[in-house]
C-alpha cells in the first residue's frame, strides 16, 4: 500500500500549518524528547505530548489548517512559569527530578478533559489533567511486582511500555509492561473515578512473560497482543486473555516463516526456472525486497517500482543472465559446468533477496482495528494481517508445548474421538519434524509433475526408515497404538480438511465486505496459506497411512480407502 508520507516532499514544512518550533527549546539539544504521544482535540487541533529529559512533559498545539496560532506548555511537578501568551499554568506542588523522565506516554480524552499518562524511569505511573495542568495520580508500579521489587527499584526503567483501552462498558483500562530481566510482566489496571476529582487504579490481573523485552503490545477489551523478536531475530506474536486466564499460558500465533536459505534443485531441473518459481511464488518475497536486491545486484540507480510482477521477473532474469555471461571467459563449457555456474549466480541473487526480505520483515508495532478487531503487525517494509485459524490448521501448526495442553479446539463432540484426533495430530507433527529437506522436496516435485503421491509417500517412508529418523518412526508407531479408533479419527480429520462452498448469499456479503484491492489480496493470500498448510498435512497423513499399512494393522482395507480419499485433496 502507498504510504501516507508519499507526498510529504511536496509540502513546505516551514509553514505554520505544518511545523512549530518550541520557543524554549531553541539552541539546546537536551530537550530532545525521550518518548511522545499525539492526538486530535474535539476542536480539530493537533496536540503533541513530548517527554523532556528534564522530567517535564511539553504539550505543543498546532491549530486547524485555517488558523495560525500555535502554543505550548509544560506539565511538571514544580512551580510552572508562563511560557507563551495565552497560557496560564497552575502551580503544582511537588519536587522535580530527572527520575521523573517518562519512558512511555499515552493519552485519552474524556468528556471535556484530556488525561496524559506517563510511565517514568522511577517505575511510577503519573496521570495529568491537560485541562487543569495538574498531576492527579501517582502510582508506584513496583507494588504490583510479587518479588524482587527492591532489586529493581535501584535501576532506572528504560524499556517499560504503557498502552490504553477504552470502551463505554468497561471504562478506561491500562496495560503496563514492566521490562525486568527474567521477571518481565504485564499489569492490567482499571481507572476508577472517586469523589472530588480523585482517581485510583484497580488491579485486574498480572501476566508474566518469558521473553526479555517486547517490540510492541496492544490492549483490547479482553486480551493483550504482543510481538517479540526471539534469539534468532524471528518475529514472535502471542496473545493472552487477562480476564479468564487460568493457565497463564500465552496463545500461539502462527507467523509466516522466513524464506528458506537454500533452494533445492533436482538434477534434471533448470536452475533458472526453479529460482524464478521460488522468488515469485506467493507468500515468500515482497516486490520491494526483490527490487532492492536487483538494484544492489546491478549496482545501479534504476527504479523498478512501477513494474508489474511479470516485468520485474523479466528484469531479474536479464540481470542474472547478463552477470553470468559476462563472467564466462571460455568459449566452450560442458553442460554440467554451465549448470553449476547458473546455480552459483542465481543463488547469489537469491541470498540477496533473503537478506532484504528479513530486513523488511522487522516488526515495528502492533495495531488492532477498532471497527473490525483485525490485528496487524506493522513491519519495516510492509503490513502483515493476522487472520483467524481453522481448528485443524491450529492443531497441526501448534508446537508440542501447546498441543499437549490442547483441550478446547472443537474437532469432535465425542471426547474419545477428540482424544484420538489429538494423538493423530501429534504423530503428524513428528512426521513433519523428522522429514529431511530432500525427502520433502520429493513430494513437492511429484505434485508439480502430477505424479502419484501414494507411490512417493512409500518412497519417503523407505527413506525415513533407512535414515537417522528410524527411531522417530518407531516412536510414531508406538503412539499410533494408543489411538483407539484410527479410522474414525482420520475420517474426522478429512472432514475438517474439506472446505465446502458457501451459499450465494454469504458470498455476496463477503464480496461487499472485502471489496478493495488490498482486501482481495488479503483473502487470496489467506487461501494460499491455508492450501499450503493443508498440503503439508495431507503429505504427512499419507506417510502415516503408509506406516500403518507397513505395520500390518487389521484395518488395512479401510486405511487403503482413506488413501484414495486423500489423493483427491492433492489434485482438487
Amino acid at each position: 500500500m502507498q504510504s501516507i508520507f508519499t507526498d510529504i516532499g511536496k509540502l513546505n514544512l516551514n509553514e505554520p500549518a505544518h511545523s512549530y518550533v518550541l520557543p524554549f527549546a531553541q539552541g539546546t539539544q537536551s530537550t530532545s524528547p525521550s518518548t511522545s504521544a499525539a492526538w486530535i482535540s474535539h476542536q480539530g487541533e493537533a496536540l503533541f505530548a513530548l517527554a523532556s529529559p528534564s522530567g517535564s512533559i511539553i504539550i505543543a498545539t498546532l491549530p486547524p489548517h485555517d488558523q495560525d496560532v500555535c502554543g505550548s506548555l509544560k506539565l511538571k511537578q514544580s512551580s510552572m512559569m508562563q511560557r507563551l501568551a495565552g497560557w496560564m499554568p497552575t502551580a503544582i506542588r511537588g519536587d522535580q527530578s530527572t527520575s521523573d523522565v517518562a519512558v512511555s506516554l499515552a493519552v485519552h480524552q474524556l468528556e471535556d478533559d484530556t488525561f496524559v499518562f506517563a510511565l517514568c524511569q522511577d517505575h511510577k505511573l503519573r496521570m495529568w489533567s491537560f485541562k487543569h495542568q495538574m498531576c492527579l495520580l501517582v502510582t508506584d508500579m513496583l507494588e504490583y511486582m510479587p518479588v524482587g521489587r527492591e532489586d529493581v527499584k535501584v535501576s532506572p526503567a528504560h524499556a517499560h511500555k504503557l498502552r490504553l483501552f477504552f470502551s463505554s462498558s468497561i471504562g478506561l483500562c491500562l496495560a503496563v509492561y514492566l521490562a525486568v530481566p527474567k521477571r518481565s510482566q504485564f499489569c492490567v489496571l482499571q481507572l476508577v473515578a472517586n469523589e472530588n476529582n480523585r482517581y485510583s487504579l484497580d488491579h485486574i490481573s498480572t501476566l508474566f512473560s518469558s521473553q526479555e523485552t517486547v517490540v510492541d503490545f496492544v490492549l483490547t477489551a479482553t486480551d493483550i497482543w504482543a510481538v517479540w523478536l526471539d534469539n534468532d531475530n524471528q518475529t514472535v506474536v502471542k496473545y493472552i486473555s487477562f480476564e479468564h486466564n487460568t493457565t497463564s499460558m500465552w496463545n500461539q500465533v502462527f507467523v509466516q516463516p522466513s524464506p528458506e536459505e537454500e533452494v533445492q534443485i533436482g538434477e534434471d531441473q533448470d536452475p533458472r526456472e526453479i529460482y524464478l518459481d521460488v522468488l515469485f511464488s506467493p507468500l515468500r518475497f515482497t516486490a520491494s525486497a526483490i527490487i532492492k536486491a536487483l538494484q544492489i545486484y546491478k549496482r545501479g540507480t534504476e527504479r523498478y517500482s512501477d513494474l508489474s510482477w511479470e516485468e520485474l521477473k523479466k528484469e531479474v532474469t536479464v540481470a542474472v543472465e547478463n552477470e553470468l555471461q559476462s563472467s564466462v571467459t571460455e568459449y566452450e563449457f560442458c553442460q554440467e559446468d554451465y549448470r553449476l555456474l547458473q546455480v552459483e549466480f542465481w543463488s547469489k541473487f537469491y541470498a540477496c533477496c533473503v537478506q532484504y526480505q528479513d530486513v523488511l520483515s522487522t516488526p515495528l508495532a502492533l495495531h488492532v482495528s477498532p471497527s473490525t478487531a483485525m490485528v496487524c503487525v506493522l513491519k519495516k517494509g510492509f503490513v502483515s494481517f493476522l487472520l483467524p485459524c481453522f481448528a485443524v490448521d491450529h492443531l497441526y501448526l501448534s508446537s508440542d508445548e501447546y498441543l499437549s495442553s490442547e483441550e478446547e479446539t472443537p474437532i469432535a463432540e465425542d471426547l474419545d474421538v477428540s482424544r484420538d484426533v489429538l494423538q493423530l495430530v501429534q504423530c503428524l507433527r513428528l512426521v513433519n519434524e523428522s522429514l529431511p529437506e530432500d525427502l520433502a522436496y520429493e513430494m513437492e516435485k511429484a505434485l508439480d509433475d502430477l505424479l502419484s503421491p501414494e507411490k512417493v509417500s512409500e518412497k519417503i517412508l523407505d527413506g525415513l526408515l533407512a535414515s537417522e529418523s528410524r527411531n522417530v518412526i518407531e516412536e510414531i508407531a508406538n503412539k499410533l497404538q494408543d489411538i483407539f479408533n484410527p479410522i474414525v479419527a482420520m475420517n474426522t480429520l478429512l472432514r475438517e480438511l474439506d472446505l465446502e462452498g458457501q451459499s450465494l448469499r454469504v458470498r455476496i456479503s463477503l464480496s461487499q465486505l472485502y471489496g478493495s484491492s488490498v482486501a482481495a489480496s488479503l483473502i487470496c493470500q489467506a487461501v494460499c496459506q491455508t492450501a499450503m498448510t493443508r498440503t503439508l498435512l495431507c503429505r504427512d497423513l499419507l506417510i502415516l497411512l503408509q506406516l500403518y499399512l507397513r505395520i500390518g494393522d487389521n484395518v488395512s482395507t479401510h486405511l487403503a480407502c482413506i488413501v484414495g480419499a486423500l489423493k483427491r485433496f492433492f489434485f482438487i
